[in-house]
């Protein structure tokens, strides 16, 4: 009978992803729900007039003058869409961006599904997400929320795409690719999209020559839409921060702590005995997989290898600029990655 209520729990996905999301917020996110609006929030929430709103999209995305220049007129208009709904109704706001976080998580559970991760991964990955502080950073600050929209958006290309390589239906690659538009102009982040699209192709589908030839369309594409997104910011924000790579350290360190539940720490310098017990942990069982590679199956091998390479690609933003809220995605393909690890390793070990 408790096998049974356990089976029950995990089989519904969103009975425990609500489950979790309550307990989060009883244990973490109360204090958080009465804070009021303060720096960014300030004049990024808000309602923008016709001129400003239409400003955006042949210049910076902050019509004031007073953030970062930059091409993100969805973000913008995102800004415009929560603050016209929800003025400055601290716990209404705070109530949306929670939402906005389980959809975003909704489609994350979406997407381990059908890249045929089972239940007690796909659990164990939501949870370990979840309870790590990134998901915290995310949930807190109020201006994150454009950050979970452009998430939101990645992932339903994403799932779209994976749809199309399954079914093969035009009306997937277009959602994929008006999605994939949508989170581009909404922050400069997913810049990684071309490569992850090749990945998750690559993951998803059998190593066949039509299957790589298809893949690799589809990420030109992308690329394509990213050069293009480029080339109109450097005429629209000629002030914005240009791409200028050297960050080597800070990617070791997104890269690291993507992989660490509890969270953020800056340049490696301040791990926690626990954080130092994780790394432990994984470095162990990795090792143990490492030498009785032969005993692993070439899919098993191909899984992890994959995962790896997506969780290096989606850190790479932090070549350019080191932000804590940065690790969401890779923290997702570490996790991922690591549980996979886990889960081989126990497989191969019975």
């Amino acid at each position: 009978m408790y096998t049974k209520k356990i089976n029950f729990f995990l089989n519904n996905h969103y009975l425990y992803l609500f489950v979790l999301f309550i307990l989060w917020y009883w244990f973490l996110g109360q204090k958080f729900i009465n804070e009021p609006f303060i720096w960014d929030d300030l004049h990024l929430i808000r309602t923008y007039s016709i001129d400003e709103l239409m400003s955006v999209w042949s210049g910076s995305w902050d019509p004031d003058g007073v953030e970062t220049p930059a091409f993100r007129p969805m973000a913008t208009l995102f800004y415009h869409t929560q603050g016209t709904i929800f003025g400055e109704h601290v716990q209404n706001q705070k109530i949306f961006v929670f939402l906005l976080f389980y959809l975003l998580f909704i489609l994350i559970i979406k997407l381990l599904n059908k890249l045929n991760f089972n239940k007690i991964e796909i659990f164990l990955i939501s949870a370990l997400l979840i309870f790590s502080k990134i998901f915290t950073t995310l949930a807190s600050w109020m201006t994150m929320s454009h950050l979970i929209f452009c998430y939101i958006l990645l992932f339903l290309c994403l799932i779209n795409y994976l749809n199309w390589l399954e079914k093969n239906k035009i009306i997937n690659i277009f959602f994929a690719i008006l999605f994939g538009i949508g989170s581009i102009l909404t922050r400069e982040e997913v810049y990684f999209i071309p490569a992850l699209i090749f990945l998750i192709g690559l993951y998803f589908s059998k190593f066949t020559k039509k299957n790589i030839i298809r893949i690799f369309f589809i990420s030109f594409i992308f690329f394509i839409l990213v050069v293009i997104h480029y080339y109109l910011r450097s005429i629209f924000t000629e002030d914005a921060p240009q791409i200028v790579f050297g960050g080597f350290r800070s990617f070791l360190a997104h890269l690291l702590q993507s992989g660490i539940t509890s969270g953020w720490f800056s340049f490696m310098t301040k791990i926690t005995v626990l954080q130092f017990a994780w790394l432990s942990l994984i470095f162990f069982v990795s090792l143990i997989l490492l030498v009785n590679i032969s005993k692993i199956s070439l899919i098993d091998i191909k899984k992890i290898f994959i995962l790896l390479l997506i969780s290096l690609t989606t850190s790479t933003p932090s070549l350019i600029s080191s932000r804590a809220f940065g690790i969401f995605i890779p923290s997702i393909f570490s996790l991922a990655l690591i549980v996979k690890i886990f889960f081989i390793f126990k497989n191969n070990s019975e």
